[in-house]
């Protein structure tokens, strides 16, 4: 049964390990935790649209160095500093004009399905699963049944398009899941 909850992940491509960026923090004295914190960083953003800060009534108040630390407690201070310079100088993270630290390429490596979309997903890939394979050999025209089960897979992933956009304008356009997080990101 779906219950509205949002589901998030980080994609990875398969080049990540071997790109510039990741080489050039490899090769930095504490590399590898660089990369790590970094997608621990990914982590942490998932869901609020790749910004590092979080909300306490009408405040917004932003990660700091100390803050990062405490939630990536796994690295020292000094790792993280310089970790943060490092993704600053090569592009990884950047400051917005309120001081809060963004993931650059947040909408390239973050993804999310509602759990809906997930069902249905599975329910499509169940039915197509069913249906009975084209015979190369055989005379037969099943082109009218073709087209039937393609327009009912085309109006069903309309209508999960319009369940998604209905979900976004009810979080005011946001991938966040709450409206304190609506917030941080619309600011």
């Amino acid at each position: 049964m779906a219950t509205g909850k949002r589901y998030y992940w980080i994609k990875l491509k398969d080049s990540f390990m071997s790109s510039d960026m990741i080489d050039y923090l490899m090769g930095q004295p504490d590399g590898a935790n660089y990369v790590v914190l970094y997608q621990m960083l990914c982590l942490k953003t998932i869901n609020t649209g790749g910004r590092l800060a979080f909300q306490i009534g009408d405040m917004i108040i932003p990660y700091d160095v100390e803050k990062i630390q405490r939630e990536c407690k796994w690295f020292s201070l000094a790792t993280v500093r310089v970790a943060l310079e490092v993704y600053k100088q090569i592009g990884l993270i950047y400051e917005d004009k309120d001081g809060v630290l963004v993931l650059a390429n947040y909408s390239d490596i973050v993804g999310s399905e509602t759990d809906y979309s997930a069902q249905k997903r599975l329910q499509r890939e169940n039915r197509r699963r069913q249906l009975p394979p084209k015979c190369a050999d055989s005379n037969e025209d099943n082109n009218v049944d073709n087209v039937h089960t393609e327009k009912e897979i085309e109006i069903e992933i309309d209508k999960e398009k319009d369940i998604e956009n209905r979900e976004r304008v009810r979080d005011n356009g946001s991938t966040a899941v709450d409206a304190g997080l609506s917030e941080i990101i619309r600011s």
